[in-house]
């Protein structure tokens, strides 16, 4: 029969009968440790002064050795040792690492006694053996040999009880291309520590990273011989810590203090991280990383960009990716070269640019998208162009002043378009008209103030910018002579007013023009009342100021606001003491809205009723000559002057047969700006109270026309 299977049939029936006969037959458990890191355990550590002796007692005898990690590459185990019995016997000793030859290493027997012997063996092949110590487990030694089993027997081949004392002067690894490894020596010369490394980082590496990783390698030697990383995308080839360090890819690791080191983790997958010493330990680690995120998003589309003149702003879209990870977009602007922003963030698809003139300036958009980890799109570029735009001069208006209110101030108006504060407005004067002061007050109003001078007579001024002008003229003049109530002919002939005596002759009523409803703030002639109004005649009705849902209707027109000094909802005959600031001439008023609203007021008869009514004055009254234009919609001042002397204008109204101002409600054309309306209202005077109210623009309310004096 085979010896191989002898020798298991007999431990087979040892340990079963040792039971019944446990004085005579029971093996020992003679286990024994070498510790060689000094962590405690028995008084058997680290150094040696001499051999290790290991006392035994037949043949279940037990050597532990350190751990020796998986992929270290020692294939054969060495032992320098020798037997010796105080009986004198000779032994047969046989030294496995697992239970019957197991694994791949042969069984070694040796006739010992009084020698030393160096024994080796293929110890680490990766099987197990039973451990007897522990009743029969079978356990996993890996890819090492964790125990060495003594089998002694005598020198006869008989499996008696032998009693003797295995002396060990070294035990060493050894391995293909790598230095020995010993594991024990009685010299304390070769006494090694185990090799050890670990591992940190430069960051979370479970929270996405768009830069690479830093690998900080630290390691309990300071003996390192070489140090470094294999990359590889995935772990289907297994390295050990040999294929690692002797690898074509090996990248070495850069030492930054001592026992410390580094690498850097440009990519996601695996890292192969191996350290040698020079004792000839080896020891790697593989770390996987997934966190990092070096993927842009995709580029922003639709990118546009629009300036809007009458705002001043320009307005920037864009359609965001649809990246998962997407976060932002990122804005940057040059004007004509030089930056005007820089990583603007913006969540949605838009931004406006404000307060921007059109003054010759080319803008330059670039867009990109950013992730959640701060990867950057290619960038999306467009431009736009905002032309220098001269002002355009529409209309001139000084108010008519007299010269008994020399010395006080008064304020003319300059309409147009493109009135930016960046230009350069420049402007002269003849007479005495102390320091004029210019303010442009929006992009389609300008205000001059200047002094009324002591003497009548007409004085030009001229308001110019680029090589665009416009003159208007300050008439001062003496207006004494005039009164509420003068009937001005088409002839330009004046019909004193005269209360005693309202009749005229067929004639005089046929070229009737207007009657002087009042004066100004400065003493002058305010201007001529319409023979008709929407009360009656032809085009009689009501009208809106502005219909709903029309930029008439929303817009805020602040250049023509004027502002009571009385305002409530429910005070009757505020019309006949209130005074005004803002905005008191409604001559250019219209002039004003067509300059915000060019499209809207070109179909006057749908956007703005009221104003339309009076633009077509001329035509329904039948006027002719030098007094078939200049008539408009009073401003709120001027609307007052009328409500406080409608009994006069009604009596002479009704000698010439014209149409009488009805008891009711009176558009203005001025825009108001305080109350439940504002912004969405303008003011009208209630003539049946004299109520100064403001009302929504879509309201229906009766309408006269009014026009400046003249000589």
């Amino acid at each position: 029969m085979n010896k191989k299977y002898c020798i298991r049939l007999f431990i087979l029936l040892l340990t079963f009968f040792s039971g019944l006969f446990s004085s005579c037959l029971e093996p020992t458990v003679n286990h024994k440790y070498i510790y060689l890191d000094g962590n405690g355990g028995n008084s058997e550590t680290t150094k040696a002064s001499g051999p290790y002796v290991l006392e035994c007692y037949g043949y279940d005898n037990f050597l532990e050795i350190p751990y020796i990690p998986e992929g270290s590459g020692y294939t054969e185990l060495y032992i320098e040792w020798y037997w010796e019995s105080p009986t004198g016997t000779l032994a047969t000793v046989q030294m496995v690492s697992d239970e019957y030859g197991k694994m791949a290493s042969p069984t070694i027997w040796h006739g010992m006694q009084g020698e030393w012997y160096i024994s080796s063996g293929a110890c680490l092949a990766g099987a197990t053996y039973t451990d007897w110590s522990s009743g029969g487990v079978e356990a996993d030694c890996a890819d090492s040999a964790s125990k060495l089993q003594f089998f002694i027997q005598d020198g006869n081949n008989n499996w008696e009880a032998v009693y003797g004392t295995i002396y060990i002067q070294k035990i060493w690894l050894s391995g293909y291309d790598r230095k020995d490894r010993v594991l024990y020596s009685s010299d304390s010369n070769y006494q090694s520590i185990e090799l050890s490394m670990s591992l940190s980082y430069s960051t979370y590496i479970n929270k996405p990273i768009k830069d690479d990783i830093t690998i900080y390698i630290s390691t309990s030697k300071s003996n390192i011989s070489r140090i470094g990383y294999v990359y590889t995308i995935d772990d289907r080839v297994p390295y050990d810590a040999y294929s690692i360090l002797y690898n074509t890819s090996f990248v070495s690791a850069k030492e930054y203090d001592k026992r410390m080191y580094r690498i850097e983790a440009p990519y996601n997958g695996f890292y192969w991280i191996a350290a040698q010493d020079s004792d000839g330990f080896m020891i790697y680690i593989v770390k996987e990383i997934t966190n990092i995120d070096k993927t842009p998003p995709s580029p922003v589309t639709n990118l546009h960009a629009e300036y809007d003149e009458s705002e001043k702003e320009i307005t920037i879209t864009w359609t965001n990716p649809s990246d998962s990870d997407f976060s932002y977009a990122e804005l940057s602007c040059t004007e004509n070269g030089a930056t005007r922003l820089s990583g603007i963030h913006i969540a949605g698809g838009r931004y406006v640019l404000r307060n921007k003139e059109s003054d010759d300036v080319e803008y330059v958009f670039n867009v990109c998208a950013v992730d959640n980890v701060g990867n950057r799109s290619d960038y999306s570029t467009t431009r736009i162009s905002v032309e220098k735009k001269l002002p355009v001069f529409t209309s001139f208006n000084i108010p008519l002043v007299s010269v008994a209110n020399k010395g006080n101030t008064v304020t003319a108006t300059v309409i147009g378009e493109h009135f930016n504060s960046n230009l350069d407005f420049n402007y002269s004067w003849s007479g005495d008209l102390g320091y004029p002061l210019l303010s442009v007050i929006n992009d389609s109003l300008i205000h001059i103030t200047f002094t009324i001078p002591a003497v009548i007579g007409d004085y030009p001024i001229t308001v110019s910018c680029e090589d665009l002008s416009i003159t208007g003229t300050l008439m001062v003049g003496d207006y004494s002579s005039y009164s509420v109530g003068d009937v001005l002919l088409n002839d330009g002939t004046i019909i004193p007013y005269d209360a005693d005596n309202l009749s005229f002759t067929d004639e005089e009523k046929q070229k009737a023009v207007g009657i002087l409803y009042g004066f100004n703030e400065y003493g002058a002639p305010a201007g001529y009342l319409g023979i008709y109004n929407s009360a009656g005649g032809t085009n009689s009705g009501v009208y809106q100021w502005a219909t709903d849902n029309t930029t008439g209707f929303n817009t805020s027109f602040t250049g023509i606001v004027c502002t009571p000094s009385i305002y409530c909802d429910d005070c009757d005959d505020s019309a006949a003491t209130a005074t005004f600031t803002g905005d008191t001439d409604g001559s250019d008023n219209w002039a004003y809205i067509r300059s915000i609203d060019p499209s809207g007021t070109a179909d006057a008869a749908t956007n703005y009723p009221a104003f339309n009514y009076v633009n077509n004055y001329t035509q329904t009254s039948g006027l002719t000559g030098d007094y078939a234009t200049g008539w408009y919609m009073p401003s709120l001042a001027e609307l007052c002057y009328i409500y406080r002397n409608q009994a006069i204008l009604n009596s002479v109204l009704h000698a010439l047969g014209g149409v009488e101002l009805y008891s009711g409600n009176y558009w203005s054309s001025s825009q108001e700006n305080i109350g439940d309306v504002e912004g969405v209202g303008a003011w009208g005077i209630a003539f049946d109270n004299g109520d100064i109210a403001n009302w929504f623009k879509l309201g229906d309310i009766y309408v006269c026309a009014v026009r400046s004096f003249s000589y």
